[in-house]
């Protein structure tokens, strides 16, 4: 996915802010069977739907879902989420030479990403530096 062009220097402040108070960089492992998975996920979340939406649309990709639902005490909340690799390395690319809070852990995941994308098998085991990127993400997760 192509950084979007028509995103002024307004709307791009706008997500940056939004993206260091409201999101989230989440990189995990996951196991099914006797396999690890690393997952990569980057989220906006809150209980202001439109801010969300605005967010979408200015990007082009993601999706919105539902939460807190069945939780009388609290307030129906929203997440925009990205978990396709092409999409978070996108939306890190633009957002990155901007943050102050997460740019260590977005550094981090965008070049797994990059590197990630580079690959003509996706499901293939991972190198030492995919999983380099995985522990220096998780050094900058715990020093936080």
């Amino acid at each position: 996915m192509p950084v979007p062009n028509n995103l002024s220097q307004f709307d791009l402040g706008w997500l940056v802010g939004l993206f260091e108070g409201e999101g989230s960089i989440i990189f995990s492992r996951s196991h099914r069977g006797k396999r690890s998975y690393l997952m990569t996920q980057v989220t906006i979340t809150n209980t202001n739907i439109r801010l969300l939406n605005r967010a979408k649309n200015l990007c082009g990709y993601g999706k919105i879902f539902i939460h807190n639902l069945g939780n009388d005490k609290h307030r129906p909340a929203w997440t925009w989420r990205l978990t396709n690799q092409p999409d978070i390395a996108c939306f890190l690319e633009m957002v990155l030479p901007h943050l102050i809070e997460k740019r260590d852990k977005a550094e981090c995941m965008f070049a797994y990403c990059k590197l990630r994308m580079g690959r003509s098998f996706r499901n293939a085991k991972y190198t030492e530096k995919e999983k380099s990127y995985f522990k220096s993400w998780r050094l900058h997760a715990i020093s936080k």
